[in-house]
């Protein structure tokens, strides 16, 4: 009887002993992924747009007026001549994943505007996106942004 009491207290205390072993392999699991998440957030991506590019009539470059919520107004800038050649230089720009919600446009900035054969469309500054789809409305889509600089050079080549 006395046997059985001191081999019971021996399982507890073994156990007891690889609770904080367990502890610390949960700890550096959780670890090693906020350090994988937070590479995979940092790499380099392309860029997807709404539709495929044969579906795009037309590109503006934009000047952007938030007026609400989901209300946007749009003086134009330029529109964009060579399709393909504006695809070839956009598809150049780094996308990169980013934590939270999706960004919206920034009040009063010069954004890009991809017009799909459809009536649909699409609306990019370098870090916030939204879409105009029939059967959905406007949303604030997009995780991630574009390297500011290299988007302002983009702004720049097709601004006039």
């Amino acid at each position: 009887m006395i046997n059985k009491i001191k081999q019971k207290g021996s399982i507890n205390i073994a156990f007891q002993n690889k609770l904080p072993r367990i502890f610390e392999y949960f700890m550096i699991i959780i670890f090693l992924i906020t350090i994988l998440f937070t590479v995979y957030v940092g790499i380099p991506v392309s860029y997807k747009l709404l539709y495929s590019h044969e579906l795009i009539e037309s590109i503006q470059l934009v000047e952007v007026f938030v007026e609400g919520k989901k209300e946007y107004s749009y003086i134009i800038i330029n529109e964009i001549e060579d399709i393909d050649e504006f695809i070839d230089d956009f598809t150049q720009l780094k996308y990169r994943w980013h934590l939270g919600g999706p960004a919206p446009i920034e009040f009063n900035t010069i954004a890009f505007k991809i017009n799909y054969a459809h009536g649909e469309y699409e609306v990019f500054d370098y870090g916030g996106r939204y879409t105009y789809q029939i059967d959905k409305g406007i949303q604030t889509r997009g995780y991630g942004s574009f390297k500011e600089d290299e988007f302002n050079q983009l702004i720049n080549k097709y601004k006039y």
